[in-house]
Parts: structure tokens; C-alpha cells; sequence
């Protein structure tokens, strides 16, 4: 019988919490001021006003990085990576964050998500090597973008 959690499907989710996890703490460590709000244009929508903690790394463009490099690597399609910068722009338009900040945080995730999906390949091809529990990097009813072993 088939475990309900499988590697691959536990994937995505490692590579979400860790991107978390590491924007969190890298922010509290830099400690870098976002933009200030009276120098920005008017916008249709005041999204800087939201933001209350640090700038650097981009959260929303690490999750991005993260997200589209799990589908590229998923699906074998590095074209995924080219959204990337429209996440970007978003968050320095809307004066949320500096552009370094979301260089820093959108190479973050994708490096986060190239970790994980690799950690998993390797857990993956050791286990079918050592015949230990064959069914916990198996390909049937796991998460909707498999990883490339």
C-alpha cells in the first residue's frame, strides 16, 4: 500500500516553508527599509501602505522564484523562469521593495526549490537503489508537477 505522503508531494511544500523560513529570518537579519511611501507616485492601489516589515530579500518574488523553478524543473520547461521578472516589477512599481531586493529574493527561491528538488531526486534514487521502501518516491498519485528524477 502507498503512503499518502509521497517525497515528490512533500516537495512543494518543503520548498514553500523553507522560502518562508528563510526570507523571515533574512529579513530580520538585514534589516533594510522598504521604500519611503511619501516619494512614490500615486497608485490606483496603495500596496507599499500594507507592507510593515523589512525590505530585503522580496518575499512574494522569492515564493516566485520558488514556484516558477519547481514547475520548470517539473514540467522541463525553463521557459516558467521568464514570469519571474513580472513578479518583480510588481513589487518595485507598486513600491514595495527595492529591485535588489527582488533579484535577491526571486534567486533565493529558485535556489531553495533546485535544493529541495534535488535532495528529493537523490532520497529518491538511493531508496530504488537500496530496495528500501519502494513506494516513497513513486510517480502514481503524487503531486501534480513531479519532479525529474
Amino acid at each position: 500500500m502507498m503512503p499518502l505522503l509521497t517525497a515528490r508531494a512533500l516537495t512543494p511544500a518543503l520548498c514553500s516553508l523553507g522560502t518562508l523560513g528563510l526570507t523571515t529570518v533574512l529579513k530580520r537579519a538585514i534589516g533594510r527599509i522598504r521604500p519611503a511611501p511619501h516619494v512614490l507616485p500615486p497608485r490606483l492601489f496603495n500596496l507599499r501602505s500594507l507592507e510593515k516589515n523589512h525590505s530585503m530579500p522580496s518575499g512574494d518574488s522569492a515564493q516566485a522564484g520558488m514556484f516558477l523553478m519547481m514547475l520548470a524543473l517539473g514540467t522541463r520547461q525553463p521557459a516558467w523562469l521568464l514570469a519571474v521578472p513580472a513578479t518583480m516589477f510588481g513589487r518595485c512599481y507598486f513600491g514595495c521593495h527595492w529591485i535588489g531586493d527582488t533579484i535577491a529574493g526571486s534567486t533565493m527561491g529558485a535556489a531553495v526549490a533546485a535544493a529541495v528538488a534535488a535532495g528529493t531526486a537523490a532520497v529518491c534514487e538511493s531508496e530504488r537503489l537500496a530496495g528500501l521502501l519502494p513506494n516513497l518516491c513513486s510517480t502514481e498519485k503524487a503531486a501534480a508537477v513531479p519532479l525529474a528524477a
